[in-house]
């Protein structure tokens, strides 16, 4: 089959573009020819929050078939866009959507294929129905016009599913799920890792991932203080580049007996990095108060690592109680810092590492390719 995938690919970072380089690394193996339409511009630099969009120099190496057109703000760019994917011979075409900003572009390449060759198979990978921070009636209105037009929508969660059923009801969805990618760094020893994080201590949290305010790093500083109260041996990892305000997190860790608790990463982890800080700790803490699903638990699964997680829809169907992690009441650090205590009391680590290193086998990308695949073939 040949498909043309619409998607962020690198040199952009971000666990978007990695997903469709796993997804057409996949889709290759079993003999699918491929094209990435990459973007040249996804967010005006006013809009965009952070550092960069970019991978540095060097932090990519890739030979799949990709060009940067589409640009979300140009629509010469998005007319340049369909003269390159009408070049090919195509079967299927992904459009994977997150954000109301690429409605516009997403709108007119798909309007113009449609035009071209109405046979031509689309379908939506859909991360996020809605944006986390704020939803307007005008953005409801957009995504549901754009979404119905799709022959089908593939979502990472049944929290998505649920909400595009009930927004969409005509629409043909499946759940997929975001798979383990196994081609991070291999895991190192604990003590290997902290030696090389600088940090000593023997229960190590890890909070991973962009700081943003729906996933409730304040939440878990405030839970963290309350551990530390009881035994100062707790040691906090905050792994991530900080897409707001840092005050409200140095406002709270305002005790230097804290900070000395606690190690800040404050930057974007390229992938080299990543297999430091999930060696490095015991637990992986997603304090979200609101989520889609999460990248993140994915990465704690491929090292065996045990998840703590909200208790909130797109989260807690991936946890597998007292196995592969546990789940505490969200927007509640008491709960939180309860949960963490019992866990370190309580829980047998070596039983959950054995439990994960067999129930992660279920979200390898032979899986995800399999129900792709058989979705788009109406099998």
């Amino acid at each position: 089959m040949n498909f043309i995938i619409i998607s962020p690919f690198p040199p952009f970072r971000g666990g978007i573009s990695k997903e469709t380089e796993v997804l057409c690394e996949s889709l290759i193996s079993h003999n699918h020819n491929v094209k990435v339409i990459n973007f040249k511009r996804l967010y005006p630099a006013i809009l965009f929050p952070g550092k960069t969009q970019f991978l540095g120099s060097g932090q990519f190496v890739n030979s799949i078939n990709n060009k940067r057109i589409i640009d979300t703000i140009s629509p010469f760019s998005w007319n340049s866009s369909y003269k390159e994917i009408i070049k090919e011979d195509i079967d299927c075409i992904l459009f994977r959507y997150w954000h109301p900003i690429l409605i516009p572009s997403f709108h007119f390449i798909f309007n113009k294929i449609k035009r071209y060759n109405e046979k031509i198979k689309m379908f939506c990978i859909c991360d996020n129905i809605f944006p986390h921070e704020k939803s307007t009636f005008i953005d409801k209105f957009f995504v549901k016009n754009l979404l119905r037009k799709f022959d089908g929508i593939f979502t990472m969660s049944k929290n998505v599913t649920n909400i595009i059923k009930k927004e969409i009801p005509q629409i043909n969805v499946k759940t997929v799920f975001l798979p383990i990618k196994n081609n991070f760094g291999k895991a190192l020893h604990k003590d290997e890792a902290l030696e090389k994080l600088n940090l000593k201590g023997r229960n190590i949290i890890l909070f991973f991932g962009l700081i943003r305010n729906y996933k409730g790093l304040d939440i878990l500083i405030k839970a963290f203080k309350q551990l530390l109260k009881k035994n100062n041996d707790y040691r906090l990892i905050i792994a991530g580049e900080c897409y707001e305000n840092k005050n409200k997190y140095f406002e709270l860790i305002n005790d230097e007996k804290i900070k000395e608790c606690i190690l800040w990463f404050d930057q974007y982890v390229s992938d080299d990095k990543i297999n430091l800080f999930f060696s490095a700790c015991d637990l992986v803490v997603l304090p979200y108060k609101k989520a889609s699903q999460s990248g993140i638990i994915p990465i704690a699964y491929n090292y065996n690592k045990l998840v703590l997680a909200s208790d909130i829809a797109g989260l807690n169907e991936y946890i597998v109680n007292k196995k592969s992690g546990y789940l505490f009441d969200s927007n509640n650090e008491n709960s939180l810092c309860e949960n963490i205590e019992k866990i370190f009391k309580n829980h047998d680590f070596v039983e959950s590492d054995n439990f994960i290193s067999k129930y992660k086998q279920q979200f390898s990308t032979n899986n995800l390719y399999d129900k792709i695949i058989s979705f788009i073939n109406n099998e």
